[in-house]
């Protein structure tokens, strides 16, 4: 579990921050993990790893409410909706591209300040 409040809300966010972070502190890495199509036979011992990130992003994205997609397929959609937002984020962030969007102050958008927006279960 992350080590935050257990409300879903702190759990996402936690986690979402923890992604950001981790880009920030290791972009080149980070760019290596995806510049190529992930071919699983190729590195077979780089599997666990993956299934395991990946399961901190389904463990918090069970306390989303599937109203956060248009068309929600169950959880696969929700998850993907949640990595998407967090990676699309953690990308622009990091290759400074906020500033097109915020040219006035040229401050990147902060996660709490979006978070609120997804529709948490129990809120």
């Amino acid at each position: 579990m992350i080590n935050a409040p257990k409300d879903a809300k702190s759990q996402v966010l936690a986690s979402a921050q923890g992604y950001v972070a981790f880009v920030e502190e290791n972009k080149d890495l980070f760019r290596l993990m995806f510049s190529m199509e992930r071919q699983p036979d190729i590195y077979p011992e780089l599997l666990p790893a993956s299934r395991e990130a990946y399961s901190v992003l389904r463990e918090v994205a069970q306390n989303m409410s599937p109203e956060n997609c248009e068309n929600p397929q169950g959880q696969l959609s929700v998850e993907t909706m949640l990595w998407t937002f967090i990676h699309g984020y953690a990308v622009l962030k990091s290759n400074k591209q906020f500033y097109t969007a915020n040219a006035e102050t040229g401050a990147d958008p902060k996660l709490e300040d979006i978070f609120p927006r997804f529709l948490f279960k129990n809120e």
